[in-house]
């Protein structure tokens, strides 16, 4: 019985770190999302919820106006076309982003490039 109890783990070992190809089961990271959506609120000064978000290469973006007047100016180094200044309701894209890198923006109503109301879309 005791030989049997050892092969069983022995076994039970070898089937853990045994893993020829094939693939399936892994749970690899996610891809990013083909389209997302950022919100302009003249909350806390003005800011884009969330500031900083992630897509696909080729994917959209969607703003929308939550509150006060605002816009959204691409400043690089990818860049897209910004939008015109606007006041809520207003909803601008869907915008595509259309190859990988860093698309950078902000509300010339509430900020400049990199201080005050400005977001980060990275496309991957």
């Amino acid at each position: 019985m005791r030989m049997i109890s050892r092969l069983a783990a022995v076994l039970a070992f070898a089937g853990s770190v045994s893993c020829g190809g094939g693939g399936g089961g892994g749970t690899g990271p996610m891809p990013p999302p083909s389209a997302i959506t950022m919100h302009l609120t003249g909350a806390n000064g003005g800011m884009y919820i969330p500031a900083v978000d992630t897509v696909a290469a080729g994917g959209t973006v969607t703003w929308i106006w939550d509150d006060s007047d605002h816009d959204v100016t691409s400043d690089g180094p990818q860049t897209f076309p910004s939008s015109a200044h606007k006041t809520t309701p207003f909803t601008y894209g869907p915008i595509i982003m259309p190859t990988a890198g860093t698309y950078n923006f902000h509300c010339t109503n509430h900020g400049t490039p990199g201080a005050g109301m400005h977001g980060t879309v990275v496309a991957q």
